[in-house]
């Protein structure tokens, strides 16, 4: 069995404040899902002040090692050469998904939110491969052709070394993107089209390291959904890249396209690039759970994973980590004006033993000192997404904001369940990759506006 580095991709979603969720298959079980994401959760569509606006996070990625005694692993936490941090980027926002010609809706979304992007992530081709939308795949009516659909990407690379005793590692990149397109929960959160681009490596033996026995993999799906979503047709491309180890993944085949029917399932059903904002919007007051199929384009086919999460506990500003979500959600102004500085005087920065001044002159700390904020109380809700099979493996873990405290402070939804920590683990017990926020550099709505 192969070890593969490969994340289950990212996507958003809108929910009214308890709506029961049809999933694509008529045959579907409901689960109540919330607006999550607004100054405030009774809407079921997606507001006219939200249109055209964009949430953007940036998380630090850390790694955990793991227990395996046949060989180790270790990720890269930032750039040798530039001692920059690698970072993982993600992106929530709304576009007009064109039903009669969905190819120019996705190539000029592109062209302005991603242009550049694969000088940063080492082989994402520089055009997505974008094939021809299937012909009956639109409305039965010309007056639908156009929608409002909700858009979320996530992307980023770690550089990951094996090693063992008697093995000393290359270091090979790995790199993820991911985009979905999809509907708001009024239309069943629908999916319309995803992509999904992978380079990863693997080792074939979970135990034994040699160079002839790791892999590289390097491939893009590209995923269409009917207008019904009872039916899809992925479109599997191989991206070749200058590595000795570069391996083709589909017993050779250098593209494949598939039809895959849909009606078969029985779960909620969501794009393998939406899972962790589906994830976002549970019910973070109570505890709660669901089964959902996930469509997963590289093997053409849905796996059902169960969903489950509840309020566990508050976020500290004590610990490190914890720290840094609360001050990422305090200047994205999530807690109101008088959160959003973390000095005494907003045109100095104090830094231990030295104070920048916005000019970028430094002189000695004589006499400022560092404000601590007491921030309102912020719990997280521990949500695990755990592959519902006979060998399931272990589960991913994703904290998100659960806003609770005074009715007043909840109704007004300020943390709008950001994802604040997501935990990934690596097969064969090798270790995890972690993704804690450390950045928000734009969201939807400004603190207080009446939506």
């Amino acid at each position: 069995m192969r070890k593969k580095l490969i994340v289950l991709g990212a996507v958003a979603l809108i929910t009214a404040c308890s709506v029961s969720l049809a999933a694509c298959s008529s045959s579907a079980t409901s689960a109540s899902l919330y607006s999550t994401w607004y100054n405030r959760i009774d809407y079921g569509g997606i507001q006219p002040k939200i249109n055209g606006q964009i949430e953007e996070a940036e998380y630090d990625i850390g790694f955990e090692e793991g227990s395996n005694a046949g060989y180790e692993i270790s990720v890269a936490t930032e750039n040798k050469e530039t001692g920059e941090p690698y970072k993982m980027h993600t992106k929530f926002y709304t576009l007009n998904y064109d039903w009669s010609d969905p190819l120019s809706t996705i190539s000029d979304d592109m062209d302005e939110k991603y242009a550049g992007l694969s000088d940063l992530l080492p082989g994402l081709p520089d055009k997505i491969n974008l094939s021809e939308f299937p012909d009956d795949y639109g409305p039965e009516s010309s007056d639908d052709d156009n929608e409002i659909v909700y858009a979320f990407s996530m992307y980023y690379t770690v550089p990951v070394t094996y090693t063992s005793d008697d093995y000393e590692g290359n270091t090979y990149d790995n790199t993820h993107f991911s985009i979905c397109y999809f509907r708001t929960v009024n239309k069943s959160m629908m999916p319309v089209f995803s992509y999904e681009y992978a380079l990863s490596t693997t080792p074939s033996n979970p135990n034994v390291l040699t160079d002839l026995l790791i892999y590289t993999f390097s491939y893009e799906n590209t995923v269409y959904y009917n207008y019904d979503c009872t039916e899809c047709t992925c479109v599997y491309n191989e991206v070749p890249v200058d590595d000795e180890i570069y391996t083709q993944r589909n017993k050779g085949e250098e593209t494949r396209t598939t039809t895959v029917d849909l009606t078969e399932s029985e779960n909620e059903f969501f794009d393998n690039a939406s899972i962790y904002v589906v994830m976002r919007a549970l019910n973070y007051y109570s505890a709660s759970s669901f089964s959902a199929d996930v469509f997963i384009p590289l093997e053409n086919k849905f796996s059902t994973y169960t969903i489950s999460g509840g309020v566990e506990s508050v976020l500290s500003p004590n610990v490190d980590g914890q720290k840094q979500m609360l001050d990422a959600m305090a200047e994205a102004g999530y807690f109101g004006e008088e959160y959003n500085s973390t000095a005494e005087n907003d045109d100095e920065i104090v830094d231990e033993d030295t104070q920048e001044n916005t000019d970028g002159e430094n002189r000695e700390n004589t006499d400022a000192e560092e404000t601590t904020l007491t921030y309102p109380a912020i719990y997280y809700s521990d949500v695990t997404l755990t592959l519902s099979a006979d060998l399931t493996g272990p589960s991913q873990e994703v904290w998100f904001a659960a806003a609770t405290g005074d009715s007043d402070f909840k109704s007004k939804n300020y943390t709008r369940a950001t994802m604040l920590y997501m935990s990934i683990p690596f097969a064969y017990t090798l270790g995890t990759t972690t993704f804690t926020l450390s950045a928000i550099y734009s969201s939807f709505n400004e603190y207080g506006e009446d939506v």
